[in-house]
């Protein structure tokens, strides 16, 4: 019977060791939500702004500061780019719109006699001095009158068309000045804060350089930038 108290502490003993067994601690960044980066990835530079910095020998910091303004201008000229390819269709669509209105005016034979006029320049368009010549002979009524022999009803309605569709050119063209006018805007206030970012000697550097065509552009033609030989006296 001596030896009923000797096991028992034995298995107290046992018992006692398991509980003081410790669990492995949780790693302190157990909590980060999945799909989280530790590091964020720094912020991809701009093909121009990688360009200067190995031309101007930018520092970090005037790398970074220029590719913000770059990101900031092309998000400000993203909206103006959808307008003008938008108005760009529009014109497409117009000048479509206005053929089939003129041959469906026009007779079969005065039809195919048009088109062939179409795929040739009048003579007002090739002794043109400027862009500013009056309207060229094939896109007046009058022109056109002549030449497909029209009718006084046929001529009404050609007149009606192509007032119509100046209108309308008119009024895209306003459009289309508009947002010329916004992205100049945006291209000089670029320019403005760059120098800001430049030091002298490097915004000196800078205004000759965007001056010239990039080099992807200038290795197509080896002549863009030189200047055209005098002729021989």
């Amino acid at each position: 019977m001596k030896l009923l108290p000797t096991v028992v502490l034995v298995l107290t003993g046992l018992l006692a060791g398991t509980g003081c067994q410790q669990i492995p601690p949780k790693p302190e960044n157990a909590s980060v939500v999945p799909g989280s980066k530790a590091t964020a990835t720094a912020p991809q530079l701009n093909p121009e702004v990688r360009r200067l910095k190995e031309q101007l020998s930018l520092t970090e910091e005037q790398t970074n500061k220029l590719n913000d303004i770059f990101q900031n201008n092309n998000a400000q000229r993203e909206p103006i780019n959808v307008q003008r390819k938008a108005l760009g269709k529009q014109l497409t669509e117009l000048q479509k719109k206005k053929e089939e209105r003129i041959i469906a005016v026009l007779t079969s034979k005065q039809a195919n006699k048009y088109k062939g006029l179409r795929s040739e320049p009048p003579p007002e368009v090739m002794d043109a001095e400027s862009s500013s010549t009056k309207t060229a002979q094939l896109d007046s009524v009058v022109g056109l009158k002549k030449q497909l022999r029209l009718s006084k009803q046929q001529t009404n309605e050609l007149n009606g068309i192509f007032q119509d569709t100046n209108t309308q050119l008119e009024t895209i063209n306003t459009q289309r000045a508009a947002l010329r006018k916004q992205t100049s805007e945006l291209q000089k206030k670029k320019w403005k804060e760059i120098n800001t970012v430049l030091t002298a000697e490097q915004a000196k550097k800078y205004e000759k350089i965007r001056n010239e065509p990039p080099p992807e552009i200038k290795n197509t033609n080896p002549f863009m930038g030189q200047q055209p030989p005098k002729p021989s006296e």
